[in-house]
């Protein structure tokens, strides 16, 4: 059983309140990325008609995944078979398949996979198994973004700490990410960071699109590419 079983029913509420110090939701947060993530597609003309979420949880993120990249197929994965039922009941459109992964087999020829604060909850010695499996899952020509929250801003660290499921993960800094993916056969692309102010600064948010290559926002992205 994943541990995130037992706060499947709730994950999206609880996730939300450890955000709460931000100002916002993480329907914003979720929006943002996959919004970023479709500019960046589109800027290199690839492929996005199968997706992986991979992590998918309850499937915060499988609605602006659909609206931005209107896919013919998104394959949401997760080791956590309630939370996988909780996106079912979400979504019932018939481009969403689930499956719940219990081996490192590969399960889908997809065009781009996604993940957001997957790989701090894995861990360390099991990275590589995860990120192989992605790659391997992945096209020839196909995209991986890679999210997860920066070590290096002392704010992840307070709003991981207000959140259960994270107070315990492994964090995983970004020159570590751009290691591991290489390690497995990826050829890194880009690392954008990205969030550095709360909603009561957000007269400043429009300075990041500056910033993006500085380690100063809470979370980051590593852009992967397979061969």
């Amino acid at each position: 059983m994943s541990e995130f079983d037992e706060i499947s029913l709730n994950y999206e509420e609880v996730l939300s309140r450890g955000l709460s110090v931000s100002g916002e939701c993480s329907d914003y947060f979720a929006h943002k990325r996959v919004e970023h993530m479709a500019k960046l597609h589109a800027s290199i003309n690839a492929k996005s008609e199968t997706i992986m979420d991979y992590g998918s949880g309850t499937g915060g993120s499988v609605g602006h995944l659909l609206n931005a990249f209107n896919p013919k197929k998104l394959v949401a994965t997760d080791v956590s078979e309630k939370s996988l039922q909780v996106l079912k009941k979400k979504y019932t459109s018939p481009k969403i398949k689930t499956k719940n992964v219990i081996s490192n087999d590969a399960l889908v020829s997809c065009d781009l996979c996604f993940c957001n604060g997957v790989f701090h909850h894995i861990i360390p010695d099991d990275r590589e198994d995860a990120a192989k499996f992605v790659y391997d899952s992945l096209q020839s020509g196909g995209y991986f973004y890679f999210w997860e929250n920066n070590p290096w801003n002392p704010a992840t660290h307070w709003v991981m700490s207000r959140i259960p499921f994270d107070r315990k993960a492994v964090k995983i800094f970004p020159l570590q990410a751009v290691k591991l993916l290489k390690k497995v056969g990826f050829e890194i692309k880009l690392v954008h960071y990205m969030f550095i102010f709360p909603r009561f600064l957000k007269i400043l948010r429009p300075i990041e699109r500056f910033t993006m290559r500085l380690p100063l926002g809470c979370q980051y992205l590593v852009l992967a590419h397979k061969n």
